[in-house]
């Protein structure tokens, strides 16, 4: 794990915090952030409640590491000519998307990500019919059988897998969606509890090493990081008033809550010339603002700033 503290003359602070997958996801890197700050919040003004420890074993039960092969592990290749753009969708954009996919009734991420799918087919170059595969990145913690406490550390994530093409409408993507969480519900559970199957586990470690860096067919990953509570962190000068991402991983999606809790902000790292296809679709842009000036609240104060 790194971690960089920015101090600014205008005396803002930014804290970059970068930590490996090996280690932990997502929901361990939130946890930790947001324990850190309320430790020291609670050193800083004593009536501030320390936080409940992190589960550093519950992970090693579900996952014990004698009973699982080992495999070579491969080099993770960047992408050398990438951008990372982001989009944003107000609250209200996000309901008149989402009343597109009538009679269907798709959560915030299932209507924006079917979007950001759908769009990216069409940047990518893929013919009309042709299949973009996309992995959904899935939280286990809350889907074996029985589940784990949410601040459960380790790397606790799978995927399931769902196929776009340009001329998918959004009913069509988001039931798509839909099918390929409800149909993968039951291998979820093989990762632990009661239905856990070390053979099957094994299998899919085993695929993923064997599987090439360099795929020859379109791929995006989806990453949602919504509803983890990224804005929680008080180290005691107040909330966050902006949180991103960064990565180079080719066709990568993260999908993050605004500050406001119901807009969402998507940022999409792909290879420049798909990004200057993608960054003007109409599509898009008739939901989503292309990398939007952040406006910072403090106090009475409201200034922005160009990212």
């Amino acid at each position: 794990m790194a971690i960089q503290i920015n101090c600014f003359h205008c005396g803002g602070i930014a804290i970059a915090v970068c930590v490996s997958h090996k280690l932990g996801d997502i929901s361990t890197l939130i946890n930790f952030v947001n324990d850190w700050a309320a430790i020291t919040n609670h050193y800083q003004h004593q009536n501030h409640p320390l936080p409940s420890p992190p589960l550093l074993d519950a992970g090693v039960s579900v996952f014990p590491q004698g009973d699982l092969p080992v495999y070579q592990e491969k080099p993770y290749f960047g992408l050398p000519k990438s951008v990372c753009k982001r989009f944003v969708f107000e609250a209200s954009k996000i309901e008149a998307l989402k009343a597109t996919a009538a009679p269907i009734l798709p959560t915030r991420f299932e209507a924006v990500a079917a979007l950001i799918c759908k769009c990216a087919a069409s940047a990518l170059g893929l013919s009309p019919n042709s299949p973009l595969l996309s992995t959904v990145t899935v939280n286990l913690r809350k889907r074996i059988d029985p589940p784990v406490p949410s601040k459960t550390l380790g790397n606790m994530i799978t995927f399931f897998l769902f196929c776009a093409s340009q001329t998918d409408q959004l009913p069509e993507l988001v039931s798509k969606m839909k099918q390929g969480m409800v149909g993968s519900e039951m291998q979820l559970k093989k990762y632990g509890g009661k239905y856990r199957d070390l053979d099957f586990i094994g299998e899919i470690l085993k695929r993923d090493s064997e599987a090439p860096r360099d795929l020859k067919f379109a791929l995006m990953t989806l990453s949602s990081w919504c509803r983890f509570s990224t804005y929680e962190a008080d180290f005691g000068w107040g909330k966050p008033v902006w949180i991103a991402s960064v990565s180079n991983f080719k066709n990568g999606v993260v999908f993050m809550d605004a500050r406001d809790g119901k807009g969402m902000e998507v940022l999409v790292n792909m290879e420049e010339q798909h990004m200057a296809r993608l960054e003007c679709n109409q599509d898009l842009l008739q939901y989503a603002s292309v990398e939007p000036s952040v406006q910072l609240y403090h106090q009475d104060d409201l200034s922005t700033f160009n990212v």
